[in-house]
């Protein structure tokens, strides 16, 4: 499969299982989302709102990209990573934690990242991932 889903509200989509190359959602709301046991090759997933995810079982490869997307509450349980860019993606505070418990195979990718945090108004923060310097 290859698509352009770019700046669609997909949420609550079920993308279990499929087989895509080169697809795009860059912009794209797919909050609760399913690509449990998916193989995604060179996938833009850049800006998109990806809010309770869930990528369980997920392969990568290529180079993947969720460059500025949001990962907040996203399930990367057992997913194998062979290369992605998660540059100013927003994640949890505890993202990088997370990560070690998930069994990722490949997670040395994000061994390149920290996370910053941003100060908002009313004492709400956002955190995001940097590659280190």
């Amino acid at each position: 499969m290859e698509s352009n889903l770019s700046n669609l509200n997909i949420s609550n989509s079920t993308f279990n299982g499929i087989t895509d190359h080169f697809s795009k959602f860059c912009y794209s709301g797919i909050i609760n989302g399913e690509f449990r046991n998916a193989h995604l090759q060179s996938t833009d997933f850049s800006n998109a709102y990806l809010n309770g995810a869930d990528f369980t079982q997920a392969i990568f490869t290529g180079r993947t990209n969720f460059n500025d997307a949001i990962l907040l509450n996203v399930n990367f349980n057992e997913v194998q990573i062979d290369s992605a860019n998660f540059e100013g993606a927003e994640v949890s505070a505890d993202f990088l934690d997370k990560v070690k418990k998930w069994n990722i195979i490949g997670n040395e990718i994000f061994t390149e990242y920290s996370i910053v945090t941003h100060f908002l108004e009313n004492n709400n923060y956002k955190y995001i991932l940097r590659k280190k310097m």
